[in-house]
């Protein structure tokens, strides 16, 4: 977890614990945090550590939040799992669990405008298909 570690070390927002148990679903996921409004622009990102000792990362993007995050306390088995606006599932976003090579490159490690540019990129491609309408 060599990439998402080095991120979560250079993250400098931090979510309360208070945001973090408002966006807990019941079930160890972040469902609640994806639309969540932390006042950060598209681009930045936000860590945080919940209540089981899980690390996670928000991505901020043009369409809602991307949330990465350990799934076992303590970061136990090294398994990245996420929650992401239903626009993002499998288009941007892989499914299931992603593994340290992936959340690299989703979250271009040192470029906290990887993801907006990738979405970016996709409304402008659709646009093209479209004619420009």
């Amino acid at each position: 977890m060599r990439n998402f570690n080095l991120d979560f070390d250079m993250i400098e927002n931090t979510l309360s614990s208070e945001e973090v148990k408002a966006g807990e679903n019941g079930t160890g996921y972040f469902d609640g945090l994806v639309h969540a409004d932390f006042g950060l622009a598209v681009g930045q990102r936000a860590k945080f550590t919940d209540r089981h000792n899980r690390r996670g990362i928000v991505l901020i993007t043009q369409v809602g939040n991307v949330v990465i995050f350990e799934r076992y306390p303590d970061g136990a088995q090294g398994v990245l799992v996420h929650n992401e606006p239903r626009s993002l599932e499998s288009v941007v976003v892989p499914t299931s669990s992603i593994t340290d090579a992936q959340y690299g490159a989703l979250s271009g490690i040192g470029d906290e405008n990887a993801i907006a540019t990738t979405i970016g990129n996709i409304v402008l491609d659709i646009h093209t298909i479209n004619g420009g309408a």
